[in-house]
C-alpha cells in the first residue's frame, strides 16, 4: 500500500526542487520516488495544490435481479439503454465476480 506523504513534506520536497536542488537528490534524502516527485509537480502545475488525490474504488459491473421487472420496464420505456433503465429503479447491484 502506498505510503500518504504529509504536506509539509510534500511542499518542502517541492521548494528545494524548485530551488534547483536535482529530483534524484530530493528523492534519496526524503527516501519518495522520483516518479513520485514528478507526480507531485504535475498535480501541483494542474491543479495548484500538493494535496492527496481522493481515491475512488472502481466501478462495479450492474447485475439484473429481477428480470421480469427489468423487461417490463424496457417495455415502457423505450429507447433507454439498459444500464439507465436499471439504474432507475435500483435492480443494479454491485457483482463481485
Amino acid at each position: 500500500m502506498a505510503i500518504a506523504y504529509s504536506q509539509k513534506i510534500r511542499i518542502r520536497a517541492l521548494e528545494l526542487i524548485g530551488n534547483g536542488v536535482s529530483v534524484s537528490q530530493v528523492s534519496r534524502a526524503f527516501k519518495i520516488s522520483r516518479p513520485t516527485l514528478y507526480r507531485w509537480k504535475e498535480q501541483r502545475d494542474k491543479t495548484g495544490s500538493t494535496a492527496p488525490l481522493k481515491s475512488q474504488p472502481p466501478a462495479q459491473k450492474c447485475v439484473i435481479k429481477d428480470w421480469n421487472k427489468f423487461k417490463e420496464l424496457e417495455k415502457s420505456q423505450p429507447g433507454q439503454n439498459s444500464k439507465r433503465i436499471s439504474s432507475t429503479v435500483g435492480e443494479c447491484q454491485p457483482s463481485y465476480n
